[in-house]
């Protein structure tokens, strides 16, 4: 006797924008869109959506095209984390300053309380950290650890960096969550 189960198992496909986006492939996300203008904040199974993996891949012409074209700037992708979060991981101001432009907020903190200074300062993007201090990022927001930028700035170990948050009156006094300074 041999008994056979049939399980029905249900693959989400991948969302063709994303896919796109992860690649460069800007022709492909250009028909993709033209066809199907809803897919423009489509998210993948990660609740990424094309413009935050072309920012994660530093794919800038895809990036610009999406932000252009109207890409929520303040969707959270599944850890937390807004587009702007994963843009400041490369020293390209000119994105950054596009995205402050078309409406990206700042001081948005992922699910480790980290937001786009924290991230900016820990990849030691030293013309990105002065932009958004310069906009408004707050640098005494804390991490779920109590790290602020300057806590960043000591661990990541980027001196011009940590120079410039000094020239900014930015305190190295700071305890974090241990005690630690």
């Amino acid at each position: 006797l041999m008994i056979v189960l049939l399980f029905s198992v249900k693959i989400s496909p991948k969302e063709p924008v994303v896919e796109a986006a992860k690649k460069g492939d800007l022709m492909t996300v250009k028909t993709i869109l033209a066809q199907d203008a809803s897919k423009l904040n489509s998210t993948d199974k990660n609740q990424y959506t094309a413009l935050h993996w072309a920012v994660m891949r530093a794919q800038w012409k895809v990036a610009e095209y999406l932000i252009k074209k109207g890409a929520d700037l303040n969707i959270a992708g599944g850890d937390g984390g807004t587009p702007i979060n994963w843009a400041v991981h490369h020293d390209n101001v000119k994105i950054i300053k596009l995205m402050v432009e078309k409406g990206a907020k700042l001081n948005i903190r992922n699910k480790w309380g980290m937001t786009e200074l924290h991230t900016a300062i820990w990849r030691g993007c030293i013309n990105v950290v002065d932009y958004l201090l310069v906009k408004g990022s707050d640098p005494m927001i804390r991490t779920n650890e109590g790290w602020t930028a300057m806590h960043y700035a000591f661990r990541s170990g980027h001196d011009n960096v940590i120079e410039l948050l000094g020239k900014k009156g930015i305190s190295l006094n700071i305890q974090d969550n241990n005690g630690r300074y």
